[in-house]
């Protein structure tokens, strides 16, 4: 994230630009838009590209190399798929810099991104960034310095500000903006994607327009040719359609963010200066009414919106918005070009008149509003003739009269608005309940986010005291952690459940034995418990679970019937047995789903509904999984599968439209075909696969904007190709794996602040390179495993934590380890493992009875014993080898032993007594 009050003068790492996907993580950016596809394969990172422009009638040189010892980076500022901005200091002037260079320079992105800088330095004015230096790094990526500005992004300001008056403070923000624009119209460049995020609002009252990213050149031959690689019109319409040789942009390509932009672009038509006198309009209209000119929860929605017709108009949506700036927002944004003002300068000037009082252009003015100015104008003779006669109608009867009527609207109004309130609050509940069940079901938690993020501005600005406020603000805050947690976001989510514990807290003090006060509060410590757990804290999760667990076993030995004590053992039951197979301790793990699957046996004779179905599916799911790990009864494990398939089965003949139903069903035919994999029943594990396909298709043909349905649609083509992939079908698994990536990347474009999507994004990486690997071509493998590393670092990165991502991160060095030996190249192969031990001692430290981390560690031991043997240091083999050692050797020695454990320990103990030969060659 940036630092507070300091932001790179920069907005392209939230841009997608023809395919090339660039987001900036911290900001979630996902409101701009590129309609066409990059054909051309993204080029190795650190790999020289030619960057030369060549565009009408002019070829510019090539950028020249520069020495990156000129600049001391001192930190990264922003960091998106297309490039990153880095906050560093010219060592030769001694200033600091922002320094943005790009991160994946396919010949086509360094295009863009030169066209960029050429174009931005050669804009000359107060409140355009201004460019120090271009040029190309020894390693061929090229980059620019430009200055630093310390502030805010206009749209921060704008949400910072929490009212029409302090929203209005910002108006001569917009001003400068249209003054800047004036300007670069006149030197023939349009921006073509203005809009909050672009523009930097200082410290000290300067405006800056940042990221000319997708600027277009008007074709005016005062400029002595154009710079535009995307073939700039001749008739100097600024034609987005149409390619030249080398050219960017391709027929009916979409350019900009469709909340700020005209519909001619949004149709992809030609555009020219008044696009940006357009957005200058939205950038009015949000100041004015605090929100954008449309929204919606994807780009393609965003731009059926602007097709459909003008946003919402101000006058309704604020109506205390002066008329003069009404009258500029809406010519400056008129539908028809023709319409609006002709040039940004004219905007410019009329928001000028309107700041000091004169009349503005695009009103037209009653003669009883030009009465009243001039009044305003000549207000102090106006006063002193007219002195007697105010105060004798203030004194007098009609006065009086306005009185009693407005206090007779004052009660009235007075009543309304609580009606109104209880009715608003009544609504909000409804969507942070009731509906917040449903759209968690079809993957649209998303489309809560704005409602939670209101409901918990509006109980905290109200100060919840009652207790039905209490437990509206609890269910908003749990709300919004859901939401952030499904994106992944596990450090914001805990923020709001933490939240929310403290507001149930409050209830139980009061009424201790309420029973919605007890089960809500079980709720929120149910998502702290389970947030926990996956920041890797699993003690405290742990503990969560057994105590909401001894509770409600304890209510259940004094009420057997108790429904409430029943759900609960079902929910905190089985999370506490989870933890237990997670660390290894498959008998006691087995014990808990099987009392889980009594109780919710019993709950569903008790209460017949689909929700005591679908714990009753959960239940045999999770036995046949232990039972399946143990690998000691895998036929009963196949069995409990398939009594799970069986009620997910019932559930749909129930609902056979419904999303959720098919896409839980699909998981229940992958849970088979793991069990008949487990058993080397490839075919069969193939044919439930089959069926898992057909059924999540359905899923997705009837609502093809479920989320939910495509990510099991995602899981279940990974799974096909992890099957066919162990039945020596390589090409099948190579299908399946670019399948299931395909949707993730779609799903992870629509939300970039899903970080989940991002991880399985990494696992199809791997997965993919797995298949070069059994092809035998290490060679290949190795870029898409160091890929998946790079995402896992980012993810890493950003929530510390999170064990699961720790694990991730730990596989992938492990995986490049064993690619770097195929390879041949042990020095490598050995700090990629130990680089991959020191993460798996931190996550075993963490989780000391974590089997899984437990056999990293041991296995890690193993394979450097391996290669030290490889590089002929026997001393150090058999350290390594006698570390593993002390970690198997625990393990094997328990009663319930594992079979892997007693077997580890015994080709440990083997090789220590007996060590392999060192291979022929010279001491390292």
């Amino acid at each position: 994230m940036t630092q507070p009050h300091e932001r790179a003068v920069t907005g392209a790492e939230d841009t997608v630009v023809s395919g090339v996907d660039a987001t900036i993580s911290s900001a979630g950016a996902d409101d701009t838009l590129a309609a066409s596809h990059d054909q051309e394969p993204a080029a190795p990172s650190r790999v020289r590209i030619a960057t030369s422009v060549t565009a009408g009638a002019v070829d510019y040189p090539t950028l020249l190399e520069v020495d990156p010892a000129h600049y001391v980076i001192e930190r990264e500022l922003a960091h998106g798929g297309m490039g990153r901005v880095l906050v560093a200091r010219d060592r030769r002037l001694g200033r600091a810099v922002a320094v943005k260079e790009t991160l994946r320079p396919t010949t086509r992105v360094a295009r863009r991104f030169e066209r960029e800088a050429r174009i931005t330095a050669r804009l000359q004015h107060p409140s355009i960034i201004s460019i120090h230096e271009a040029g190309t790094w020894p390693s061929g990526e090229p980059f620019y310095a430009m200055r630093l500005v310390t502030g805010r992004s206009l749209d921060e300001a704008l949400a910072a500000a929490g009212s029409y008056a302090e929203r209005l403070a910002l108006l001569p923000n917009v001003l400068a903006v249209a003054d800047a624009m004036a300007y670069a119209h006149d030197q023939g460049v349009i921006h073509r994607d203005l809009k909050p995020k672009n523009v930097v609002v200082g410290g000290f009252g300067e405006t800056v327009v940042i990221d000319w990213g997708l600027a277009k050149e008007l074709g005016s031959a005062a400029l002595g040719g154009s710079l535009d690689p995307d073939g700039g019109d001749p008739r100097g319409t600024g034609s987005d359609t149409g390619t030249t040789a080398g050219g960017e942009t391709v027929d009916g390509e979409v350019l900009g963010t469709p909340a700020y932009m005209p519909p001619e672009q949004a149709n992809g038509q030609p555009v020219d200066a008044r696009a940006d006198v357009y957005a200058i309009g939205a950038l009015l209209y949000h100041l004015l009414t605090g929100r954008a000119p449309y929204a919606a929860d994807s780009n393609a929605e965003l731009l059926a919106a602007v097709h459909s017709g003008p946003p919402t108009p101000l006058a309704q949506v604020a109506p205390e918005i002066a008329t003069e700036l009404r009258a500029i927002t809406e010519r400056a944004m008129a539908r028809d070009p023709e319409a609006r003002y002709p040039t940004a300068h004219e905007l410019a000037l009329d928001l000028r008149r309107f700041q000091t009082g004169q009349l503005v252009g695009a009103h037209r003015y009653s003669l009883g509003q030009l009465v009243r100015r001039k009044l305003r104008q000549h207000r102090t003779a106006v006063t002193t003739i007219g002195a007697a006669l105010v105060v004798a109608i203030v004194i007098g009867v009609v006065a009086l009269r306005r009185v009693v009527a407005a206090e007779r609207v004052a009660q009235r109004e007075r009543g309304q608005a609580l009606a109104s309130r209880h009715d608003a609050e009544e609504l909000m509940q409804f969507m942070l309940g009731d509906l917040h069940g449903k759209l968690a079901g079809l993957g649209k938690l998303k489309l809560l986010d704005g409602v939670a993020t209101r409901a918990v501005a509006y109980y905290d600005r109200r100060g919840a005291t009652t207790d039905d406020e209490l437990v509206s603000a609890a269910r908003a805050r749990l709300a919004i952690a859901d939401v952030f947690a499904a994106r992944g976001d596990l450090a914001t989510a805990l923020t709001q459940a933490d939240a929310a514990a403290a507001r149930t807290a409050t209830l139980l003090v009061r009424a201790p034995a309420n029973p919605r006060y007890r089960e809500l509060a079980a709720d929120v410590q149910l998502f702290i418990a389970s947030a926990r757990v996956e920041q890797g804290d699993t003690a405290a999760g742990r503990a969560i679970y057994e105590a909401l667990l001894a509770q409600a076993r304890a209510e259940l030995a004094r009420d057997p019937a108790q429904v409430e004590a029943r759900r609960l053992v079902v929910k905190a039951g089985s999370q506490v047995a989870t933890l237990q197979r997670l660390a290894g301790d498959l008998a006691t793990a087995r014990a808990g789903y099987e009392e889980v699957l009594k109780v919710a046996l019993g709950l569903a004779a008790q209460e017949p509904s689909d929700a005591a179905d679908e714990a009753v599916a959960n239940a045999h799911s999770d036995l046949g999984g232990v039972l399946q790990e143990a690998k000691r009864d895998l036929p009963t494990a196949l069995a409990e599968y398939r009594a799970g398939l069986a009620i997910s089965e019932k559930l749909v003949a129930r609902e056979p439209d419904r999303p959720v139903r098919l896409a839980q069903l699909a998981l229940s035919h992958r849970d088979v075909a793991i069990a008949l994999q487990a058993q080397d029943d490839l075919p069969g594990a193939l044919a439930e696969l089959d069926l898992a396909a057909t059924t999540i298709a359905r899923a997705v043909a009837v609502d093809p904007s479920n989320t939910r349905a495509r990510d099991v649609r995602a899981e279940i083509d990974e799974r096909i190709g992890v099957v066919r992939l162990a039945n020596h079908d390589v090409p099948g698994a190579t299908a399946a794996f670019t399948a299931a990536a395909a949707t993730w990347d779609e799903l992870s474009r629509q939300d970039p602040s899903n970080l989940g999507w991002l991880r399985a994004r990494s696992l199809l990486e791997n997965k993919l390179a797995d298949v070069h690997m059994a092809s035998e071509r290490p060679a290949d493998a190795l870029p898409r495993y160091q890929a998946a590393l790079a995402i896992r670092e980012q993810l890493v990165a950003h929530d510390p934590k999170n064990i699961r991502w720790r694990r991730d991160l730990f596989y992938s060095h492990y995986k490049i380890a064993l690619t770097y030996r195929a390879l041949v190249d042990h020095p490598r192969a050995l700090a990629e493992l130990r680089a991959g031990l020191e993460i798996a001692l931190g996550n075993r430290a963490a989780q000391p009875d974590n089997d899984r981390f437990n056999r990293d560690v041991a296995e890690t031991y193993g394979e450097i014993a391996n290669e030290l043997i490889d590089l002929r240091d026997r001393s150090g083999s058999l350290a390594a080898l006698e570390a593993a050692l002390a970690v198997a050797q625990p393990l094997a020695d328990r009663t319930d032993a594992l079979p892997y454990w007693t077997k580890m320990a015994a080709i440990l103990k083997d090789a220590i007594a007996h060590p392999p030969p060192l291979p022929a060659g010279p001491s390292p």
